[in-house]
């Protein structure tokens, strides 16, 4: 089964991370609804009420501890992080839904300490798999974006943003060719762009003609920045809806097309509020969901069905009021 999935962050217009329950549902079914069999919860242990709603809604779970960028910290650091693991797996081992349990996310981005020792951490990584499995043997451990790590663990995620953070979209089944090769299980979570609400281009991909081909689609430090580096899609680009709408068809009619492919995740499913985005255009936002934040959709993204090759088109309203698709579909 091809795992086709996206992401949720606690967070709501309005509310922030105070969701009530009927929010939490309203966002789980519209997940379901637009076709996820699948979802990472980024980057910590959740509520179990969307534990509970993903059992009965029939979405499979990759969930984490929040050892998030920042390095290795010491001892009441490390075993807080011991404690937590402890705490995911022992409260929510007999969601059926749970089929990863996440060590990690982006530990090989130096930032909160004045250490960053690799060994240090694959040694900690290496005590956290350990950990998991005597917790729970039946389930498999994963961590996103940790080269000197990704040995590790039972499922690697590297960085692959082909066409928004680097390179262009169409070498996307390429470098995940590449990347698949060198690790015995991958699965692909975090992927996309953002996109203004509301925002429609004519010449959406105009960006890509400056952006050189590599082969590698890796985000790195630095490239989130709206100024400086290389020509990219994030800092180049329009953020329109017309172009995330074309970045997203050719991910999803490539992965029908890679049957070694276990599946991907989409980052994420709804805009969020975040302190490391100051300078985007909505400051403090991230905006890379499909949906807005208090879940108005997206007109494009939005109306793409996951569960099947047919049916991987987006309609949407454009700027002169006529209706047309995307990568060279049309529709009336």
């Amino acid at each position: 089964m091809l795992l086709r999935g996206t992401h949720r962050h606690e967070d709501h217009a309005g509310v922030a991370a105070a969701m009530t329950e009927d929010l939490m549902r309203e966002e789980m079914i519209a997940m379901k609804e637009m076709g996820v069999n699948f979802i990472r919860l980024g980057h910590y242990q959740q509520s179990r009420v969307i534990l509970d709603l993903c059992d009965s809604l029939g979405i499979l779970v990759w969930e984490e501890i929040p050892w998030c960028r920042g390095g290795l910290g010491g001892p009441v650091y490390q075993e807080q992080g011991k404690r937590m693991l402890r705490n995911m797996i022992g409260q929510h081992y007999n969601h059926p839904s749970i089929i990863i349990w996440g060590l990690g996310n982006e530990n090989d981005w130096p930032n909160d300490f004045p250490e960053f020792d690799q060994q240090k951490i694959r040694a900690y990584m290496k005590e956290l798999h350990d950990l998991s499995h005597q917790l729970d043997p039946t389930r498999k451990t994963a961590i996103r974006r940790c080269d000197f790590c990704k040995d590790i663990v039972d499922v690697y995620s590297p960085s692959i943003w082909a066409g928004w953070y680097r390179g262009i979209y169409t070498e996307y089944k390429e470098v995940s060719k590449a990347e698949f090769d060198k690790v015995d299980h991958f699965l692909h979570v975090e992927w996309g762009g953002d996109s203004h609400a509301g925002r429609h281009s004519e010449t959406p991909d105009r960006a890509l003609q400056n952006i050189k081909t590599t082969g590698t689609a890796d985000e790195r430090a630095g490239d989130a920045s709206l100024y400086g580096g290389a020509a990219r899609a994030s800092k180049d680009g329009d953020w329109s809806e017309t172009y995330i709408c074309n970045l997203v068809d050719w991910h999803l009619k490539e992965q029908e097309t890679m049957p070694w492919l276990t599946g991907t995740a989409q980052w994420p499913f709804k805009d969020f509020s975040t302190p490391v985005r100051p300078e985007n255009p909505v400051p403090y936002m991230n905006q890379k969901g499909v949906v807005e934040r208090d879940l108005t959709k997206k007109k494009p993204t939005m109306y793409f069905n996951l569960t099947g090759p047919a049916n991987l088109w987006y309609v949407f309203t454009g700027i002169h009021g006529r209706y047309a698709g995307v990568t060279g579909m049309k529709r009336k």
